[in-house]
């Protein structure tokens, strides 16, 4: 019954009604795809973040854990591992001063840190777009759809709830689609920033735990 009625809603919304509507739906699409993504690629980054980091801290062989490396390809910090002990071991032969090798091992630290962040954030923003602006155009179909109901009474003799119902029930769904598109994205862009924002702390401590690391290995 109800699936019924939304779609004779649909068939009887304007060209501006559909139009919103089809927006909406196709912003809550990509958030909902986005979402999923999102969530797998963290879980994940997470997951195998402490496991790196619990094998790095418990091992006292840098080759070992560059080895434990391939085990964990989604762990951010891994890959900074990665890249800066290979960086090290290209530099301490060329550069005797350990102080100029750990040097140019934390620029290129920071590079994949700069790298590992983009990677994790991409899409995300999307989220936040969803969530501020499908109100609002759900808010745009609302004004239409209660506009197309006053015009109408204006070509009929007796008003009744028969003449502004199809404009209220366009105004109302546009709504109610806006609000369904914007909560679960600023619910999930909210959920994954908090999840971010402790991975860029752990790839942060990280740096110097690699630097104090190196020197004691050397």
């Amino acid at each position: 019954m109800l699936e019924s009625s939304f779609f004779e809603i649909l068939k009887a919304s304007g060209p501006v009604g559909l139009t919103v509507f089809l927006i909406l739906l196709t912003m809550s699409i990509f958030s909902w795809a986005i979402i999923l993504f999102k969530y797998v690629q963290l879980s994940k980054a997470i997951i195998q973040t402490e496991n790196f980091l619990d094998h790095f801290f418990r091992s006292t062989n840098l080759k070992q854990i560059l080895e434990f490396t391939k085990q964990v390809p989604y762990s951010p910090v891994a890959q900074m591992f990665d890249v800066g002990f290979k960086e090290f071991l290209t530099l301490k032969d060329e550069l005797k001063d350990i102080e100029s090798v750990l040097a140019a091992v934390e620029r290129n630290l920071k590079r994949v840190y700069t790298q590992e962040v983009e990677n994790l954030e991409s899409w995300v923003s999307f989220l936040a777009t969803t969530a501020s602006t499908a109100p609002f155009i759900g808010l745009f179909g609302t004004v239409v759809g209660v506009m197309n109901s006053f015009h109408g009474l204006a070509f009929i003799k007796e008003s009744t709830l028969q003449a502004v119902a199809p404009g209220i029930a366009e105004a109302l769904l546009a709504t109610a689609v806006g609000l369904v598109a914007a909560i679960p994205a600023a619910l999930a862009y909210n959920y994954f920033i908090v999840k971010i924002k402790k991975l860029k702390i752990k790839m942060t401590d990280f740096i110097d735990d690699f630097k104090v690391m190196v020197k004691v290995s050397v």
